[in-house]
């Protein structure tokens, strides 16, 4: 049972979760007496950790059926029986935090059991509340064609709602989001061919299919007016021609419009303009420095620098040490000290140990730098070249008093890059 699916899923059940399902499962056909029941509670009482040995086919089928001959096909059927469960369970539990799909699915049983006026009147209610309240993500623009080609396809639409709706807004509202969803899969296909990597031409040719009946469609007065086709048309255009002089216009069309996309493309168009301010930057067009740091603060404070809650080491550095080269330094201070429990364990203090120090070199507080250094141990051997050479920098800056320890340390280091096979080549030179 250890690679089961059952068991595979119920180890990813929070304990709270794992009384939930308990609950769940009493509710249903299943008697409390019965062997599926008893499957559960003998799992639960493993649970989290699972010890393979209590969970071989042989010692449950023992434990829960008292049987030992004969039992594994028993013992499969409620296996499969305590999944179904399980099953329905999760889908209940997105259910309760996905009310759109919820109230599709409200719709389609309303419409089943011919409660006409509710259905209607239910569909109005969920206008009003997209209404009144910004839906991300561009998967909203398909909902809103689901929720109005329900309506037009019910059987009784023209005695509830006439005139309100017609087929023409149907064949726009799908429109919309087809050109949006296609226009966003094109906007990171050039936007990696250009900034990320050399190697994706097949793709790069690949979306030349259709591509410019998409951009002429786009360009029509009613795409125009839907906020996403217009950003990322512009952003295409961008990185199709290479020409971003109208950075400013993307930038503030895309900060005024960033509750209509979702935290995931949301994130991809902030690393976006993120990488046009870099380029920008290293061309040397100094004031996107700037552009870079406001970007990441923006980001921080929307948290599109999580992923799966935490914030990869990585990202974590990249914020702090633009930050720092920006003079920006207390605002760096306060997020390390703010956001460092969102990084992994395994990394946690080599990141913030590292953040801090260069915080300490921008500050010029060689000595407190050093002092930080000698008591510090990197596991990350990436981390501990960086360390080598802020030990460098410190002691140059410190002048002829540690003019012997800086010759020392230059030997120390290069025998030290060329000991360390497991480090590219790319990376000893950086350094």
């Amino acid at each position: 049972m250890d690679k089961s699916k059952l068991v595979e899923f119920m180890k990813t059940l929070s304990k709270q979760e794992m009384k939930e399902f308990g609950k769940y499962l009493e509710g249903t056909s299943y008697r409390k007496t019965g062997k599926v029941v008893a499957l559960f509670n003998y799992l639960s009482k493993l649970y989290p950790e699972f010890p393979v040995k209590k969970i071989e086919k042989e010692y449950v089928s023992k434990k829960v059926l008292k049987e030992v001959d004969k039992s594994s096909r028993k013992l499969l059927d409620l296996m499969t029986n305590l999944f179904s469960v399980l099953e329905d369970f999760l889908i209940k539990k997105e259910l309760e935090t996905n009310h759109t799909e919820r109230n599709f699915l409200l719709l389609e049983s309303m419409k089943k059991r011919k409660l006409d006026k509710f259905f209607f009147q239910k569909i109005s209610l969920i206008e009003k509340d997209w209404e009144k309240k910004t839906m991300p993500g561009i998967e909203h623009l398909y909902d809103e064609y689901k929720l109005t080609k329900l309506c037009l396809f019910h059987p009784n639409y023209e005695n509830f709602l006439k005139n309100n709706r017609s087929l023409s807004d149907l064949s726009l509202k799908v429109d919309a989001f087809y050109l949006s969803r296609k226009l966003f899969s094109l906007v990171v296909i050039f936007h990696n061919s250009s900034f990320i990597s050399n190697n994706v031409e097949d793709l790069k040719q690949n979306a030349q299919i259709m591509m410019n009946q998409i951009v002429e469609s786009s360009q029509l007065e009613h795409f125009q007016s839907v906020p996403q086709i217009k950003l990322l048309t512009d952003l295409l255009k961008a990185f199709q021609s290479g020409d971003f002089s109208n950075f400013d216009s993307i930038k503030s069309n895309f900060i005024e419009n960033l509750d209509l996309f979702d935290e995931y493309e949301s994130r991809d168009i902030m690393a976006m303009i993120g990488h046009i301010c870099f380029n920008k930057y290293k061309a040397g067009e100094v004031q996107y420095l700037s552009e870079m740091f406001e970007l990441n603060k923006l980001s921080v404070e929307k948290k599109l620098i999580f992923e799966e809650g935490y914030i990869g080491a990585q990202t974590f550095i990249n914020i702090s040490d633009i930050a720092c080269s920006a003079y920006e330094l207390e605002w760096a201070e306060v997020f390390v000290d703010e956001n460092q429990s969102f990084l992994k364990e395994e990394y946690k203090q080599d990141v913030v140990d590292l953040c801090n120090i260069k915080i300490g070199m921008k500050r010029k507080d060689f000595d407190q730098v050093l002092e930080k250094l000698a008591v510090i141990n990197f596991i990350n051997p990436y981390f501990s070249i960086q360390a080598r050479a802020i030990q460098l920098q410190c002691y140059y800056e410190l002048g002829d008093d540690y003019y012997e320890l800086f010759l020392n340390q230059i030997k120390s280091f290069s025998t030290y890059l060329t000991r360390k096979d497991e480090m590219s080549d790319q990376i000893k030179l950086s350094v």
